[in-house]
């Protein structure tokens, strides 16, 4: 059996260990872990370290990637278990944190909820434009136009030439009354992105 498939099998079986509602909460928050589970938990870093030869970080990135995968699949409980699966082999990856916020921003967990974990994922990812547009996106989705407009300079500091950046800038700069501000945006998405 491959090792990909493995590691999945592994996965499947350290998830069924835990009940559904433990492993939705981001870092199980809010839950006293029954020995069960935190037996699976053991188990579940212990096989992957000997996956990985004792590098709990690949083993972190490999379900990150899952993470996103059940994201882009429109399974934001899911997501979140294989962000706390990664959490749980190395919990200052950033991308966890940054999982988190969509994942909780888009089923809908409450502004708070997602903010907090932007801002742990920004203390670790603070060079990606894409961590900060997508925080600004979450903003804008609270009608938050004038903290989302932070979010974007934040962006494009990092990236003065982020297509997503420039077109976020300008629905923000709309919404603020600013629309030369918006226009200049605008035409400097265009000029990075000609139709």
């Amino acid at each position: 059996m491959p090792l990909r498939h493995l590691l999945l099998a592994f996965l499947l079986l350290a998830s069924a260990a835990t009940p559904a509602l433990a492993l939705e909460l981001p870092l199980w928050e809010e839950l006293t872990k029954t020995q069960k589970m935190l037996d699976a938990d053991r188990a579940f870093i212990e096989e992957i370290g000997r996956i990985h030869k004792g590098d709990l970080k690949t083993g972190a990135k490999f379900s990150v990637l899952q993470g996103w995968d059940m994201f882009e699949k429109g399974d934001m409980d899911v997501a979140i278990r294989r962000f706390n699966q990664a959490w749980l082999l190395d919990p200052e990856n950033g991308e966890i944190y940054w999982g988190f916020a969509v994942a909780t921003h888009v089923r809908g967990d409450g502004l708070e909820q997602t903010e907090r974990w932007f801002a742990e994922a920004e203390k670790r990812l603070s060079t990606d434009p894409e961590l900060f547009n997508d925080h600004a996106v979450a903003l804008e989705d609270h009608d938050q136009p004038a903290r989302a407009k932070i979010s974007y300079e934040k962006a494009l500091a990092i990236d003065p030439d982020n297509v997503s950046s420039h077109e976020g800038m300008a629905r923000v700069l709309k919404k603020l009354g600013d629309t030369s501000g918006a226009a200049r945006h605008e035409a400097e998405a265009k000029r990075l992105k000609p139709e």
